[in-house]
């Protein structure tokens, strides 16, 4: 479960969400929030703050996957992004980064894996040829926005 109700007094309760782990400390990191109503009104409450704290449930087990992630961080990125960036972005993780990175289970990605596949990129490229290196540094910057919000999110 994403959150938890905790009765703290005659119809006040207390809403806390897990938001994942602090890099740093290796704490478990959660958002609480007090509120005024019946258990049921709470209840609701609780969803609405699970999906105004991103919605992203952490997994435990190993198998979240790289398409996973990224997938999550676009959603999650897109409000903020122009809807250009939102177009050539989605292309880039549908079209580059998923084929040959998607089936990694996050846990497992290492430096290794991301250096290879952009020599991979510069060397081979796509259908069209090698890439440039521009485009390299613009994929990189999509992998390493994602993995950074994946680290905020535990």
């Amino acid at each position: 479960m994403a959150g938890s109700l905790r009765q703290r007094g005659e119809d006040t309760w207390q809403l806390r969400v897990h938001v994942g782990t602090d890099p740093i400390s290796k704490r478990k990191r959660y958002v609480s929030k007090t509120f005024h109503g019946t258990k049921r009104q709470a209840g609701r409450a609780l969803a609405e703050l699970v999906a105004e704290t991103g919605g992203f449930v952490p997994r435990q087990d190993r198998e979240s996957t790289f398409a996973r992630l990224l997938e999550e961080w676009l959603e999650h990125a897109t409000p903020s992004l122009s809807p250009k960036t939102v177009v050539v972005d989605g292309g880039y993780v549908r079209t580059v980064i998923v084929p040959a990175l998607g089936a990694v289970p996050v846990a497992k990605l290492t430096p290794v894996d991301l250096d290879r596949f952009y020599r991979h990129l510069l060397e081979v490229g796509g259908p069209k040829g090698p890439y440039s290196p521009a485009t390299v540094k613009r994929v990189h910057g999509i992998v390493r926005r994602a993995l950074a919000q994946g680290v905020r999110w535990g």
